[in-house]
């Protein structure tokens, strides 16, 4: 599936197109007369760090464990909301940026219809279209109407009294800017108005008679730009509008810059040493630096490097399956089929992570439609990273090449880590690193809300930190492990120090623990997590040759024999990584690398292939299977790279031992011949 389309405009946020290059993003709606284009930059949040820690917990907490012991627990429970909610008990949250507002008219009519509303002189249109390009990252708008214009130069370049409309827009990868483009049959009929719109802006102003700009001072500061350039036809500014008239085509540059690209400013986390409008307006000198190199080259120069820088992030991971020619469906009908619908949510998913991580991030991704699209009139205000989801951390588990998301990752959790291990301190005086269920852009630790089946799990650090050992396992890089290693130990640290011991001492438990239900004296799901924690940091110490009789080897093994767990349900909720992992999944065992192989298929993907997907251990694989059987499986490694070359193969409840000794190996020859 390399595209997806609509019939129709989007009908709300859901619909409208997400494009995006890491650093910034928007929502296309595809409207007609009237278009719409919100937009957001990563970071661009409520306001500076806040130290929001509860120094009350501490001593609040032998009395809570008592109150669990003695099963009161609605006591306990009013305890802990006022000794571990943080103060104040939100931390920031991610905001749009603002919208492009695009009212389309034509040589007959003007924009406004009114003071109170807007014409939409292209209500009444023939054959529309909008579509989103996979392999781009292109969102398309086309639609036809009639034209009273009667020329000679409008009958050479249309059909009959007809005049086709286009507009692309994407985010672009090499001019780090959101381009819209708008072109028609026709020679001189683009006419529009854009506007910036953010409600409580500080600041808006024309740069000159082809730019304009916003300036917004209300958390982070940022500054928000936007120029025309147009082929023939007239730009001009009035107002706060940016007009262009009478063009054969034109293209609308915008960039958003915050004061957190300031090296000063963010390692203050925020905190103010200048007046706000004084760094959005430096902001705005840096999107002007920016607008000018973007509207330096032709569109077309800028749409053939977007096409290039696009297809080098599609080198890992395709998915095919039995559907016939996927993309004649229009979305609606594809919902309708459960089979074609599991296809165009794995390649959405493949897409969102594509246009939403990337080297020009410097936030992780930690979930999917969190960040890039925000949709500020309808999230929930604490909206953070959530920490404690499944589909934070590695996304999605390593199969596109671990080093593409782990870059910005590992460089948050080091912010995360700063505030994590005062958090540790003086809140529960342990030693290590803690964090909650969710954190914001300056990687704040502390309890976020005050529910109670969520808001206190200290679990946050626990789920990112394996995000290490994952890393390492896909790239086989040392150097890197052994320099992160200090966030499993850290972590592994808190717990050591946290954790209380029941039955006769024989386990160990996290109390207060934190369900659906509320408050509760233990959880086997919290101590699966930092069964997993414990788990990790051993295999790590293991590849490190970190001595097993050490003080804290010892210690560290002593706990995981301690701690209950359970098989976790794997499904992480992303629907790329649940039908990868049920066509091939890979983990280290003692030193070989276990591959399962169509271990869950479910019956919608009964026939298909996944090819140059990611294993740990740095091997790729080719997979193909029909009815439910493997046709195809190939795993190879690149040239001069160190890979581990032992291997077991899990098919159909059975496990079989080889070895990748050339660099490529067929696994039907593995298989036995009556499979």
């Amino acid at each position: 599936m390399k595209k997806i389309w609509y019939k129709s405009p989007a009908k709300n946020w859901d619909e409208a197109f997400p494009v995006g290059n890491g650093r910034l993003g928007a929502k296309v709606f595809g409207n007609t007369g009237h278009e719409i284009i919100q937009f957001n930059e990563e970071s661009v949040w409520t306001g500076g760090y806040i130290e929001r820690t509860n120094k009350s917990a501490h001593s609040s907490l032998k009395e809570i464990r008592s109150l669990i012991d003695h099963e009161r627990i609605e006591d306990a429970q009013e305890l802990v909301y006022e000794a571990f909610s943080a103060v104040p008990s939100l931390h920031r949250s991610y905001k749009s940026a603002g919208e492009l507002h695009l009212d389309f008219y034509d040589a007959e009519h003007f924009a406004l219809e009114n003071a109170d509303g807007f014409r939409n002189n292209f209500k009444d249109v023939d054959s529309y279209s909008r579509e989103l390009d996979f392999t781009s990252g292109i969102a398309t708008t086309e639609f036809s109407v009639e034209s009273v214009l009667n020329n000679s130069d409008f009958a050479r370049n249309s059909n009959g009294g007809a005049v086709t409309y286009k507009r692309e827009v994407f985010a672009s990868f090499s001019s780090n800017t959101i381009i819209i483009h708008i072109s028609s049959t026709a020679p001189k009929s683009v006419f529009f108005r854009a506007q910036i719109l953010k409600d409580g802006c500080e600041k808006k102003y024309s740069l000159s008679d082809d730019t304009i700009v916003m300036l917004d001072t209300s958390g982070v500061p940022y500054a928000v730009m936007a120029t025309a350039v147009s082929s023939g036809g007239t730009v001009r500014v009035r107002g706060e509008s940016l007009i262009v008239e009478n063009a054969d085509e034109a293209t609308i540059y915008l960039d958003v810059e915050s004061a957190y690209s300031f090296g000063g400013y963010r390692r203050k986390c925020g905190v103010k040493r200048s007046y706000p409008l004084s760094l959005a307006t430096k902001c705005a000198d840096l999107a002007l630096k920016r607008i000018c190199f973007a509207s330096g080259t032709s569109y077309e120069n800028s749409r053939r490097n977007q096409v290039a820088d696009f297809a080098s992030l599609l080198e890992h991971a395709e998915l095919e399956t039995d559907n016939e020619n996927p993309e004649k469906k229009s979305v609606d009908e594809i919902k309708e089929d459960k089979k074609l619908s599991l296809e165009y949510d794995w390649n959405f998913e493949r897409y969102k992570f594509n246009a939403g991580c990337s080297a020009l991030s410097s936030l992780p991704m930690a979930n999917i439609g969190n960040g890039l699209w925000k949709n500020e009139d309808s999230a929930v205000k604490t909206e953070g990273f959530d920490l404690l989801s499944k589909k934070c951390g590695m996304i999605p588990q390593g199969v596109f090449g671990a080093e593409k998301s782990a870059e910005a990752l590992f460089k948050f959790l080091k912010t995360l880590y700063k505030h994590g291990s005062v958090c540790a301190d003086e809140m529960y005086k342990c030693h290590g690193f803690v964090a909650h269920n969710s954190t914001d852009i300056w990687g704040d630790p502390c309890p976020c809300g005050t529910d109670l089946s969520s808001s206190y799990i200290p679990l946050g650090a626990a789920k990112l930190a394996p995000s290490v050992l994952e890393y390492y396992e896909y790239s086989l890089d040392k150097k890197f492990l052994k320099k992160n290693f200090y966030l499993l130990k850290n972590t592994c640290d808190f717990f050591a120090d946290y954790l209380v011991s029941a039955d006769e001492n024989k386990k160990m438990i996290l109390s207060p623990s934190f369900t659906e239900k509320g408050i509760s004296a233990e959880s086997e799901n919290a101590e699966s997590v930092i069964y997993e924690l414990f788990d990790s940091t051993i295999k790590a110490m293991k590849y490190l040759n970190q001595n097993a009789a050490s003080k804290d080897f010892v210690k560290y093994q002593f706990i995981k024999n301690r701690l209950s767990h359970h098989e976790e349900n794997t499904a992480s909720g992303n629907a790329f990584t649940d039908i990868t992992s049920s066509i091939v999944s890979s983990r280290i065992v003692d030193g070989r690398v276990e591959i399962k192989l169509l271990n869950g298929l479910s019956e919608e993907l009964n026939s298909g292939s996944l090819k140059n997907v990611c294993l740990k251990g740095k091997i790729f694989a080719d997979i193909s299977w029909k009815n439910g059987n493997l046709t195809e499986a190939k795993l190879f490694t690149k040239q001069e790279v160190k890979f581990i070359p032992g291997i077991i193969v899990v098919y159909k409840g059975k496990s079989y031992d080889s070895n990748i000794s050339s660099g490529t190996l067929d696994l039907r020859n593995v298989l036995p011949n009556t499979i």
